[in-house]
């Protein structure tokens, strides 16, 4: 049995079948040889640039939701007859949770720079109002008092109820009724 398997070893090497005949025809051209270093490095550098637009945009976007909420404080303010105005009232928006964080969000950064000062009235309600920092003061003065607030989808609903809130003082992004 060995004998038969070698004898048919040795004729099946010999046959070709038809593919490498045709292959055999086709002329096989070099290809250049890509350079990747430099293209990883322009992916780098264009998503480093991307990250950097993007950052940039959203601080720009930040900065101008910021300015509106403080144009929005000052107009209340006013229409509150120069009184301070209840801060939850300010921030919640009773049609979305997300837009009260955002405001809440957004308040805090007029608060940290001092463009709004929260007080409290004799019932341990906070009101805010808008506050410009006198020419000597930074927004890191001597006299810095930070609070944490925790704000849940209970407080969130419990405000709505308790302030009797139907329409958000301050309007949602791209609304023009209130700004």
């Amino acid at each position: 049995m060995y004998r038969l398997g070698s004898h048919c070893n040795k004729a099946l090497r010999r046959c070709h079948g038809v593919e490498p005949q045709y292959v055999g025809a086709a002329e096989k051209v070099p290809r250049a040889q890509a350079v990747r270093q430099s293209k990883v490095k322009d992916k780098e550098s264009a998503r480093t640039e991307m990250k950097k637009v993007l950052s940039t945009q959203g601080e720009e976007m930040q900065t101008e939701e910021v300015s509106r909420i403080y144009g929005i404080l000052k107009k209340r303010f006013r229409e509150n007859g120069n009184k301070p105005v209840c801060f939850f009232s300010f921030i919640v928006n009773p049609h979305s949770f997300v837009a009260t964080i955002e405001n809440t969000f957004h308040t805090s950064f007029l608060i940290r720079d001092q463009h709004a000062l929260i007080t409290s009235d004799a019932n341990g309600l906070q009101l805010i109002a808008p506050d410009k920092p006198t020419p000597g003061q930074t927004s890191h003065s001597s006299f810095s008092k930070q609070t944490e607030v925790s704000f849940d989808v209970k407080t969130f609903e419990e405000c709505i109820r308790v302030f009797k809130i139907k329409e958000p003082m301050i309007p949602p992004r791209g609304s023009t009724n209130g700004s």
